[in-house]
Formats: C-alpha cells, sequence, structure tokens
C-alpha cells in the first residue's frame, strides 16, 4: 500500500470520541495510539493476513540434496564431453 499522509483530523461523533478516550486511558497510550490499536485489531480480525512466503533453504543444503540424489559421475566432465564434441565435429 503506497505511503500518503494520514488526514489530520477524522470527524467522530460524542459517542465516539468518549470511546476512544475510554480506550486510550485504559490502555495507557495516547488518543491516536488507541484509534491505531482499535483499527488494527479490528482489521486483522475482519481481513484474514496474507499467506507468508515459504521459507527459503540455504543454497548449500539445496546442493547437498541434489548431490545426494544425483552424485557426479566418477569418470569426469571430460571423457563425456570428449564423445559429445566428437560426434559434432563429425569424428566418431
Amino acid at each position: 500500500m503506497a505511503e500518503r499522509d494520514p488526514p489530520r483530523n477524522i470527524a467522530v461523533d460524542a459517542a465516539t470520541a468518549e470511546l476512544a478516550q475510554q480506550l486510550a486511558a485504559a490502555l495507557g497510550v495516547s488518543l491516536a495510539e488507541a484509534v491505531h490499536a482499535a483499527l488494527a485489531d479490528s482489521l486483522a480480525a475482519k481481513v484474514p493476513a496474507p499467506a507468508s512466503a515459504p521459507k527459503r533453504r540455504p543454497a548449500v543444503e539445496i546442493l547437498e540434496e541434489l548431490w545426494r540424489d544425483f552424485p557426479p559421475s566418477r569418470g569426469g566432465v571430460a571423457s563425456t564431453d570428449k564423445a559429445f564434441f566428437d560426434e559434432l565435429s563429425g569424428e566418431l
């Protein structure tokens, strides 16, 4: 959500202002903090929180799993590459 300047004054009726003052006194916070807390709590109760991103695994852990599941060949890359390049160049 984009940052905007908050409204400086919000018109409320006397009953709402009294509730806000009572909440501020009960919480021991400023009027603005009490209104903010009440709005945040109300919103959290009505709107489900967004699904959190899956936990990221360290690259080392992923590589170790790949090497365990698909171990590197013992012949090394050179023998595989030679056959591949021989075929490309027409030498068999």
